[in-house]
């Protein structure tokens, strides 16, 4: 009530369809190969197809997220930065 919304004014509002695509998906195939690899085997075609079919819909999200204006994750927040200071 007393303090003021804040927002980027800056930001767009367009939605990064693929990023979501392929994230979401990628994500549901390698946790579920993980989740049925008990029941069906973890050597099995089904948990194989889906473990890569993950990999590459993982793939396609980091090559979509380069390819954006404005990617849902931008990939420089995962570069590992060293300091100035060395030990």
């Amino acid at each position: 009530m007393f303090v003021e919304e804040s927002y980027d004014r800056t930001a767009t509002k367009k939605i990064d369809w693929a990023g979501i695509l392929t994230l979401s998906l990628g994500i549901f195939c390698l946790t579920y190969a993980l989740v049925q690899a008990n029941d069906e085997g973890w050597t099995s075609a089904y948990i194989r197809n889906l473990f890569i079919a993950s990999f590459i819909l993982l793939l396609l999200f980091i090559i979509a997220e380069k390819k954006q204006k404005e990617p849902m994750l931008p990939l420089s927040l995962l570069r590992i930065f060293r300091s100035s200071v060395e030990r």
